[in-house]
Parts: C-alpha cells; structure tokens; sequence
C-alpha cells in the first residue's frame, strides 16, 4: 500500500509546478493564455488541505512543537525546556518525572486545546498567562486574561519542584492532576 506522503510528496508537487510552467509558455506562443498564477495558487492551497486532511507533515518541527496537529508529548527528565503548541491540540505529559534537581518549563499555546497532566506528589508552581484564553489550574482556577501564579500544596522553594511558564493565547490550557 502507498503511504499518502509520498504522493502529496514536496517533490510531486514542484515537479507538477514545474510540468504547468512549461505548459504555461508553450500555450502562451499559441496565443492561448492561463492564468498561471491563479493555477499554482489555486494548485498550492489544495495541495495543502489535501495534506493536512490525509495527516501529513505540512510543516516540518521538532519533536517538542505541534503545529496543525495532534499530538501528546510525554516528557522525560532529560527533556527540552520548551514546548510549543500552535494551532493543534496537544497533551504535554508530566506525571512520570522524577525530580533530581528543580526543572523550568515553558509551555507556548497559541490558538490551540492544550492539557498539562502532572504528578500531584511532585511540588508544582506555574505562572500563567493568558490573553484572551482560559486556563484552568488543578484548584479549578481559571483565568481568561492576564496573569496568575499556582503553586501547589507542599510547594516550597527549598525543595525539588518544577516550575512551569505557561503562556496562552486564542486558546484554552487545562493543568490536570494524574
């Protein structure tokens, strides 16, 4: 079976680009004339939905940012320090860490769903900011506009903790205990 990547493959796509721009000149010494600009536009944004609708890779990212996805990210102690969720919808997992020293996060959602579980026994502080979003906090706090610290029960700054910098914008974050 053929994998829809490869057919709506980038190489596909240019060499099909480059077929209707050779097409494009012979016809114009015809005195026939297509819009060719209209075509390649018209040719780009069904290329593009096509690829978004069969779940292909429409943009290229790293292993910690979703961008016009889905995707659940579960982080490890060797982890990244920031992750970005951008017009999808993720769920960043932080219920299997096991703390050694004090971890910074910096979670990014930008017109996006977005979930954070975490470990209730592991001590948590998040500053949170929002634009016109809503985030949810484990006490059930939720803040549509501007900024707001959370900090857990048996938070203290002199032991272990993970501290998180969430930023929300057009969007929606729920930290949720696991």
């Amino acid at each position: 079976m053929m994998k829809a990547g490869f057919i709506f493959s980038s190489s596909l796509f240019w060499g099909v680009l480059l077929i209707l721009f050779g097409i494009s000149s012979i016809l114009k010494s015809f005195n026939i004339h297509l819009p060719f600009f209209r075509v390649i536009v018209s040719l780009f944004f069904i290329y593009l939905g096509i690829t978004i609708l069969l779940g292909g890779p429409v943009f290229r990212t790293d292993k910690n940012t979703v961008l016009f996805g889905e995707r659940r990210i579960a982080v490890t102690n060797e982890a990244d320090k920031e992750y970005n969720i951008i017009f999808s919808s993720g769920e960043i997992d932080l219920s299997n860490l096991e703390l050694d020293n004090n971890m910074e996060l910096e979670i990014n959602n930008i017109f996006s769903s977005s979930r954070i579980k975490v470990d209730p026994s592991i001590p948590l502080k998040i500053v949170a900011s929002s634009a016109f979003s809503s985030v949810r906090m484990p006490d059930g706090n939720n803040i549509v506009f501007g900024e707001s610290i959370y900090q857990s029960e048996d938070f203290t700054e002199d032991d272990k903790y993970i501290e998180i910098e969430a930023n929300v914008v057009f969007g929606s974050l729920e930290v949720a205990e696991y």
